[in-house]
């Protein structure tokens, strides 16, 4: 039995189609039908609201029963309403079954507050806000029930607030040869530009914690009380703990040549956590809802070949070994080349996409 409703999307109205059951080789024939079309976000199929296009249909799958429907699968996620005696501020209500999806974008509009007792978000009427949330919102996710004016300030004024926290200290001037020598280094030796900037912040941070102690003189003492007060106090993590021992450390070997100085400092035990992998119905659906060629040959490219987003973004043409099923990655992490799979049906998609 398939449902037949009216849609609203992108403000045309198209004819939606609803499976009321499970029923074998459907998803595999109306997607070959060309003129229908899948939207992820309401997980529905649709047609175009023609006249021909609904014989079509109508002949194609006329050994399954369809059913009528008078409602609409038009949902107010957010609403846009005015406030009574207020022109600065507009209010956003967010349905009940959507408040996981829709409030953290809400919770990014500056300036936003939340009513506890009217249950409305009121936001700036802006053109800030205005943008906001046509970037983050679909046309469709959004009922205005007012319309939007055009002589709408930018922005109001953001009032001053005094700061409530002390601003680190900085290392004085002498100490920056100590951090431009330590940037040097890292890159003529071609460190990356990550690893240059995790370096150099935590090496900063260091010599701020030692605001009168020249970096040559501080002791080995200094260098384990100063970690084990990141770690009590901060309380940093393990990957930042072990980014700062190696910034230090890099210091007094490589520049300061003062190595007995930090001969084995301590690092973090390592963590061995199991992955969360998806399962199988997952990455199902996962692709399935990617209705754009280019995003799906992405998406299947990082699943099949085991892809980091670096490694896809510097992908050529040339690197794709059809003949031999096999992807050739350039300068992957560490600065290292290595081959990895590349799968058929991914070769297919991709051949598609080139065309």
């Amino acid at each position: 039995m398939l449902k037949i409703i009216a849609l609203h999307i992108h403000n045309q109205t198209r004819i939606g189609i609803q499976p009321l059951e499970e029923l074998l080789g459907f998803q595999a024939r109306i997607s070959r039908f060309e003129a229908a079309r899948w939207s992820a976000h309401l997980e529905i199929w649709h047609l175009p609201h023609e006249k021909a296009v609904w014989q079509t249909f109508c002949a194609l799958f006329s050994d399954i029963p369809h059913m009528l429907s008078s409602e609409t699968s038009r949902r107010t996620f957010v609403e846009a309403v005015l406030l009574p005696n207020c022109e600065t501020h507009f209010g956003l209500t967010v349905h009940k079954d959507f408040l996981k999806k829709y409030v953290p974008i809400i919770r990014n509009i500056p300036d936003r507050e939340w009513q506890m007792q009217t249950k409305v978000w009121h936001v700036p009427y802006t053109q800030q806000t205005l943008r906001a949330l046509n970037k983050w919102l679909l046309p469709e996710d959004l009922h205005w029930t007012f319309e939007p004016r055009a002589d709408l300030p930018e922005s109001f004024p953001r009032p001053h607030h005094s700061p409530i926290f002390i601003p680190k200290k900085r290392p004085d001037l002498c100490y920056q040869a100590a951090v431009t020598a330590l940037e040097q280094n890292l890159t003529l030796r071609r460190y990356s530009w990550r690893t240059v900037k995790s370096y150099k912040n935590a090496f900063e941070h260091f010599l701020a914690h030692f605001n009168d102690v020249r970096p040559r003189l501080i002791t080995r003492t200094q260098i384990d009380s100063y970690i084990m007060h990141r770690i009590r106090v901060d309380n940093i993590s393990e990957s930042h703990q072990n980014t700062m021992v190696s910034a230090i450390k890099y210091f007094y070997v490589e520049i300061a040549a003062q190595a007995e100085k930090v001969e084995n400092l301590a690092r973090p035990k390592k963590s061995f956590k199991l992955p969360q992998v998806l399962t199988e119905e997952e990455v199902a659906r996962l692709f399935h809802a990617v209705e754009n060629i280019k995003h799906r040959c992405m998406l299947l490219l990082i699943y099949s070949a085991g892809l980091r987003l670096g490694e896809l973004t510097n992908l050529r043409l040339t690197d794709l070994q059809n003949s031999e099923n096999r992807l050739f990655i350039r300068g992957g992490k560490g600065k290292k080349d290595r081959c990895s799979i590349l799968s058929p049906k991914v070769w297919m998609l991709l051949h598609a996409y080139f065309e």
